[in-house]
């Protein structure tokens, strides 16, 4: 009796398995998998309205940059800091 039972559970877990193998392959070899790239499809669309837009007025087209550069230029501290002394004499 307990072994008609554990043999009658195995093939149950079996079955459940092979169907659940199937129902996954399947799924992975009968449909296609969607793949969204929205920052690209963003891009592009804001690409493509700018030159409308330029082409419209008659302007040079807008270059796009996708890295952002670093600044270059050095900072002379010495003449924020006097705009800064400047800017709070006005204030009193």
């Amino acid at each position: 009796m307990l072994v008609k039972i554990i043999q009658q559970i195995i093939i149950s877990i079996i079955i459940i398995a092979l169907l659940q193998y199937l129902y996954f392959y399947c799924k992975e070899q009968c449909s296609n998998p969607i793949e969204k790239h929205i920052k690209e499809d963003l891009q592009k669309k804001y690409e493509e309205m700018y030159s409308v837009l330029q082409k419209e007025r008659g302007e040079k087209p807008i270059q796009f940059e996708t890295e952002k550069k670093e600044n270059t230029q050095p900072i002379n501290m010495d003449s924020m800091k006097q705009e800064l002394l400047d800017y709070i004499n006005t204030l009193e």
